[in-house]
Parts: structure tokens; sequence; C-alpha cells
């Protein structure tokens, strides 16, 4: 059996899509996770979607920032956003909102997050 999720808490990190790749912007993800909480990862969609993380808020969190989770099992048109000024772009959710029960794009998802943390 897969090991249990647990929320810990959100991280902040820097994106850049024009200049980051998606193995790139997962590494850095990883890494502000595990700085904050030590042994911690980002979580990916498909754990947010399936609600495999024990504990998770019942929404994003309430700061003008976007959420961004790792690829995990969803798909490339599924992780990837639609931005036309770099194919790095990436699914995002907004500020205050319920976590979606659904696999973007779409259900509440943001196909075009390129700069944000």
């Amino acid at each position: 059996a897969a090991p249990a999720l647990h929320f810990m808490g959100y991280s902040a990190w820097v994106q850049a899509c024009l200049t980051q790749s998606h193995s790139q912007q997962e590494a850095i993800m990883d890494a502000a996770c595990g700085g904050m909480f030590a042994g911690s990862r980002a979580a990916a969609i498909d754990e947010v979607v399936t609600r495999a993380i024990t504990d998770l808020p019942a929404q994003t969190p309430p700061v003008s920032m976007f959420t961004i989770l790792k690829c995990g099992a969803a798909t490339d048109a599924q992780c990837r956003g639609t931005w036309s000024g770099s194919d790095r772009a990436r699914q995002c959710l907004g500020w205050s909102m319920p976590w979606p029960a659904a696999f973007p794009p779409g259900s509440g998802w943001t196909q075009t997050c390129c700069n944000s943390r």
C-alpha cells in the first residue's frame, strides 16, 4: 500500500515558466516544501482531486497567490497550462477556493499560471 499522505501546510516558491522547465518547477516546489516542513514534498494534482491527503483544508490558502501542484498521475493535458507565451505554464488554483473534485482543465482550474509564488 502507498504511504499515507498528510497535509503539513503551505509553502511559497517562485515560478517563472519562461525559464523553468516542468521538472525544474516541480523540483523547486519540493525544495520549498521540504525547507518549510522537514521530510515533506509538494502535493500532486491527482492526490488533491482524489482526496488522498488527510487533513487537507477545505480550500486553498486565503492569500493573493495561486496554488500550483505537481503533475503526479495527471496527464500533460491535465497538468500543463495553455498560456501562449510558454509551453511550460501550469494549471493552478486561485485563493480561497474549494479544492476541485475533478481533473483540469475546467472545474475551477486556471490554465495560465506562468509567474507566481
